[in-house]
């Protein structure tokens, strides 16, 4: 079962106005929007015929948007309710281009970094010295946040071959306690393994959300 299409329209509804007044300040103008794009409107029959414009024309606007300027826009933005928006309309998109990746990425990060106050307890940023058990059970609690974030979006669970995958970053970390200098992660390449890695095309959240709290 998909998402509601009153919900999906509202969510998409909220990014649009996010990226609209990101691209404007940006700008210093504002952006012609088609006719065809809406608000949202009170019957489902009205969303359900809204929901596909509004991604044809979120999609032209991703392109015109780059990571950083979505990364540093969020930090400026009360509350939660944008950021899951946007969350749940990357998943949903499910794209494979990197920008959209990156974007996604950006998202997950500032949700880790920047826990609600009624959730700072549930897990923390890791530390230099943190053991790889402790990320661990970082990254479940976060897990649990995020599956909350996206309520109605179906999402798959990870196929055995994933969890083989993901079983790799405890040899990563253990390669990276061993680093005393920046210019060793450079010269050892494991940065770019873990880009290799992360970069899998059917690399589920289960496993970008770990990915985020072993690189945090």
């Amino acid at each position: 079962m998909g998402q509601d299409p009153q919900q999906e329209l509202k969510d998409l509804t909220t990014v649009h106005g996010f990226y609209l007044e990101l691209l404007e300040s940006n700008l210093g103008h504002a952006v012609p929007v088609p006719e065809d794009i809406k608000p949202a409107t009170s019957t489902a029959e009205d969303a359900a015929a809204l929901v596909q414009n509004f991604k044809l024309w979120l999609d032209v606007l991703d392109l015109a948007l780059t990571p950083p300027l979505v990364r540093d826009a969020l930090k400026s933005l009360p509350g939660f309710e944008t950021a899951h928006a946007l969350l749940r309309y990357f998943i949903t998109k499910a794209s494979q281009r990197s920008g959209d990746r990156d974007k996604t990425d950006c998202i997950i990060t500032y949700l880790f970094r920047t826990p609600a106050a009624d959730k700072a307890a549930a897990w923390q940023r890791p530390e230099v010295d943190s053991s790889y058990a402790f990320i661990s059970q970082s990254s479940l609690a976060f897990e649990g946040e995020l599956y909350r974030a996206l309520s109605e979006v179906p999402c798959e669970s990870m196929p055995p071959e994933h969890v083989t995958l993901l079983q790799e970053f405890e040899y990563l970390y253990q390669e990276l306690e061993e680093f005393r200098h920046f210019d060793q992660i450079i010269d050892s390449g494991i940065v770019q393994r873990v880009r290799e890695l992360t970069d899998f095309p059917a690399l589920g959240l289960d496993e970008r959300h770990h990915v985020l709290a072993v690189s945090e």
